[in-house]
């Protein structure tokens, strides 16, 4: 794709950046994300460190990419986003493919990959992941073994999504589980087929519906449970038989500290969830997390 350009003055085509210390747009977060960010780069560590050379390539996909660059809300702290995070790592990535609906994201990303000498330009495809996964699938060269990191806002990836992306591929997913952030606060609204989001997401045989209707208590805990339960089935049914210990994320509403959502780990070899679990014992602080 060529390279778009930056849109003049303060306004970007996502609702969420702002401009960086760069020049460049930046997406604001809230502070949880370091959280995240933190078992996404430890996995990213051990996954290029452990898999080097052993395939005819490794390679780095991320369906929500934004702009690389993130600024924590309410301060004036910049950190790398997940496409940097990336970047970085110690045995680099030999493809990078980026999604993202922001074209201005897209180009913030190849001029950062520009300026810190990225091994390759990236592949970037603006628009819906969901519209778009046809073409980011069809670069993809099969024999390599990939890391694909999926983290929206909502239940906004579509299970076909993630079928076509692992169809004939090895790809380990870390997947952001909007529990808290949507499911919950939406769930009686996807019941009533007002909303076919939650259909999307968890696939068309999911059968969650009745698996709502059938629990005792409709607790959040226990929704959760019930939905990451099916979305688990859904995933095995296309090869995935391994999964790591989801890491929940937590941050701010008001005084307490809030359940958000998780982060779910899934792989079609035993290798992955051991590697995930190892290195996602510890929080960013030291401390030892449990789901």
């Amino acid at each position: 794709m060529p390279k778009e350009p930056l849109s003049n003055g303060p306004s970007f085509d996502g609702q969420d950046l702002v401009t960086g210390s760069d020049g460049l747009p930046i997406r604001e977060v809230g502070a949880w994300s370091k959280d995240k960010h933190h078992f996404l780069s430890r996995y990213i560590d051990a996954f290029t460190t452990a898999m080097a050379g052993k395939w005819a390539g490794l390679g780095y996909v991320d369906l929500f990419s934004g702009p690389g660059m993130c600024k924590v809300r309410d301060t004036a702290e910049e950190i790398e986003g997940s496409p940097l995070l990336a970047l970085g790592s110690p045995r680099p990535f030999d493809l990078f493919a980026f999604a993202d609906v922001s074209t201005d994201a897209l180009s913030a990303i190849q001029r950062r990959f520009e300026a810190k000498g990225g091994p390759s330009s990236p592949l970037v495809y603006a628009g819906d992941c969901n519209e778009r996964i046809v073409d980011v699938t069809r670069d993809l060269p099969t024999g390599h073994l990939y890391l694909a990191f999926i983290d929206p806002t909502g239940l906004d990836v579509h299970f076909e999504t993630i079928r076509a992306l692992t169809s004939h591929r090895k790809v380990d997913l870390i997947i952001s589980f909007m529990d808290r952030l949507d499911l919950i606060r939406n769930i009686d609204i996807y019941h009533d087929r007002a909303s076919p989001k939650l259909d999307l997401f968890l696939g068309a045989s999911s059968n969650w519906r009745q698996r709502y209707a059938d629990l005792p208590n409709r607790s959040p805990e226990n929704i959760t449970r019930m939905t990451l339960d099916a979305y688990r089935e859904q995933l095995g049914a296309i090869g995935y038989k391994h999964f790591g210990q989801p890491k929940r994320i937590t941050g701010r509403a008001g005084a307490a500290e809030t359940p958000f959502y998780l982060l779910l780990f899934a792989s079609k070899h035993p290798l992955g969830a051991k590697l995930w679990n190892e290195t996602s014992k510890k929080d960013r602080g030291g401390q030892r997390s449990l789901f």
